[in-house]
């Protein structure tokens, strides 16, 4: 455990982990997580929340889905190449297989990830795509979670696009930034 991270925001995760556990043991495999804008902790609580699980022995694939913005990849110090970016494999048109083997592998925790490096203006293309929708479920059948970091709601379309191929969405929202009507929105 970090001395830079403090109490009260692992706990917090380690609530977001077992309420995801909870859901999962109802059947439950791939959660979304999502803001209503920018800046609201969204990819920092999905990370940490698909962390807490892998750490805890459960076989985890993490996405980052926001092409429109990636961060998962500095984010985690992950360094990947040109071919194994997540968004240039699905350009490509490599097969769901291809692209879950191309999975960057955390190794202290065995968690795999699926992450891109640069921005992708072809963004409703490629989640739309019958391509995302096999990745998401062959991922489904063969692990414990499937966590998606996607872009905020408020600007965007694509969570809710992304919510048909999830079970469940975790909305991330940081206390009194985000206005109430916004929310409802």
């Amino acid at each position: 455990s970090s001395t830079a991270i403090s109490l009260a925001f692992a706990e917090s995760i380690h609530s977001i982990a077992s309420k995801l556990e909870h859901e999962h043991a109802k059947g439950k495999t791939v959660f979304l997580f999502s803001s209503v804008s920018e800046g609201e902790g969204k990819s920092t609580i999905a990370a940490n929340s698909a962390l807490s699980l892998a750490a805890a022995h459960s076989s985890v694939l993490f996405i980052d889905l926001d092409l429109r913005r990636p961060v998962q990849a500095d984010f985690l110090n992950v360094k990947l190449s040109k071919k194994g970016a997540f968004g240039d494999l699905l350009v490509s048109g490599a097969s769901a297989r291809d692209i879950l083997a191309s999975a960057a592998i955390d190794p202290a925790t065995g968690m795999e990830m699926l992450l891109s490096n640069r921005s992708y203006t072809d963004m409703i293309d490629l989640i739309t795509s019958p391509l995302l929708a096999q990745v998401i479920g062959i991922a489904r059948e063969k692990y414990d979670y499937v966590i998606i970091d996607s872009p905020p709601l408020g600007y965007f379309a694509d969570s809710e696009v992304l919510s048909d191929l999830s079970d469940g969405t975790v909305l991330v929202i940081r206390q009194d930034v985000a206005p109430a009507a916004e929310i409802n929105d």
